[in-house]
């Protein structure tokens, strides 16, 4: 029996797998580890309450929406996909408890995108992180200090935009590398006749030696990569204007601006 399509809120303290598919759960692979240690990891203070106990749908129980979702950053997939292995896929099917000529349980990726949602607005996210980061460390697959970083506003099921700092820096490279080209140079080199030669090195917000959390330096950052936008645009069309003087043959009447002149 698959106990993944039992409509329960919590799972025995104990998971029993199909003898089955033990072939699936090779011993110290990811599999395996969910499979064995779920019920330490999906403890009452992670994911209980995520659900109202009679209100809604029946669910599948939330350990298993949380083992999806392991499984889901282990594969590096979409929620689309996870709901998706976690229904036919025999090794994700085999840490839920299911045979494999059974079914998976069927869950939607929007389920999986709330239930992620629910424990990140509830302050649990970290600590899945936090005890699955340990766990991991007590069983000898993690050597050494370790580093992590998260995005500190994580996008849960929307598209991510560019801010107005890195939309203007992608303006001003896209502009300089047009200009490079016309001119028959690298853009690097046209860059840095332009006065731009940091945004081909570094990020947008990596140039400005700045306060990111003070509102008034990030205002005052905010015009310096529009002034560089429109010095490399100003000093490009000179440079277009005497190109085109000279092959006209008016013997280079119009003076190209000194890329100098601005800084």
């Amino acid at each position: 029996m698959c106990h993944a399509r039992r409509m329960r809120t919590r799972l025995p303290s104990s998971l029993v797998n199909d003898p089955s598919t033990a072939w699936a759960l090779p011993l110290g692979s990811i599999f395996w580890f969910l499979a064995t240690h779920l019920s330490e990891i999906a403890t009452e203070e992670l994911v209980g309450g995520v659900f109202h106990e009679r209100l809604g749908r029946p669910s599948i129980a939330p350990e298993h929406l949380l083992a999806i979702l392991l499984l889901r950053y282990f594969d590096n997939v979409s929620y689309e996909v996870a709901a998706q292995r976690a229904r036919y896929d025999i090794r994700w099917k085999a840490v839920l408890g299911c045979a494999a000529a059974e079914e998976g349980p069927v869950v939607s990726d929007t389920t999986l995108n709330d239930f992620e949602k629910a424990l990140r607005k509830e302050g649990r996210f970290e600590v899945l992180l936090k005890r699955t980061i340990q766990m991991a460390s007590d069983a000898g697959w993690l050597q050494g200090e370790l580093e992590v970083a998260q995005d500190s506003s994580p996008v849960i099921g929307k598209g991510a935009v560019k801010d107005t700092y890195n939309l203007l820096g992608d303006a001003i490279r896209k502009l300089v590398r047009g200009l490079a080209k016309a001119q028959g140079e690298t853009p690097l080199l046209a860059a840095k006749r332009y006065g731009v030669e940091e945004l081909f090195r570094r990020s947008t917000k990596a140039t400005a030696q700045i306060d990111w959390a003070d509102p008034e330096a990030r205002r005052g950052f905010l015009p310096a990569p529009g002034r560089q936008g429109a010095r490399a645009d100003r000093q490009g069309r000179s440079a277009r204007a005497v190109g085109a003087g000279a092959a006209r043959g008016g013997g280079g009447g119009a003076r190209a601006e000194d890329p100098r002149a601005g800084h």
